[in-house]
């Protein structure tokens, strides 16, 4: 990562690419997006890029597993912007005016949620139900 930072003419092999033609050092990108599950590896990008960004934005999207180990990044100014977890990806997604993956699987996750706690519901009905019969039965409930 360090090096990459420090040189990404380097370490990139996509130079071909008209994109890329102007970029010389690290701070050349625009802005930095990276996609990441593990706390580890952002904080790794975090650190170790600071040095070379000279104030370009540096964007984390993780898992919400992610984040509590992210956030005093963005918090202390180091991280410009964070989406983390299928919540915020949502979010995300509607803000941009999008209906994508990530609410589907919001929607979906919601959905079963509700339907858990129905049966929850239910089966304690059905447990009060079987309760009162048994002791209008006279039987023990034990």
């Amino acid at each position: 990562i360090l090096s990459f930072a420090a040189n990404p003419r380097v370490v990139q092999v996509a130079w071909d690419s008209s994109v890329l033609q102007d970029v010389r050092a690290f701070s050349d990108y625009a802005l930095v997006i990276l996609l990441t599950d593990r706390a580890e590896t952002a904080r790794a990008w975090v650190e170790q890029t600071t040095g070379h960004r000279n104030d370009r934005p540096f964007v984390v999207v993780s898992s919400a597993q992610a984040a509590p180990m992210i956030q005093p990044y963005l918090l202390s100014g180091q991280v410009n912007g964070m989406v983390t977890g299928l919540r915020e990806g949502a979010a995300f997604e509607q803000n941009a005016g999008r209906y994508g993956l990530a609410r589907q699987y919001w929607d979906a996750y919601n959905l079963s949620l509700l339907v858990i706690c129905v049966m929850i519901v239910i089966g304690g009905l059905w447990n009060l139900a079987v309760g009162i019969r048994s002791r209008r039965q006279g039987l023990d409930v034990d």
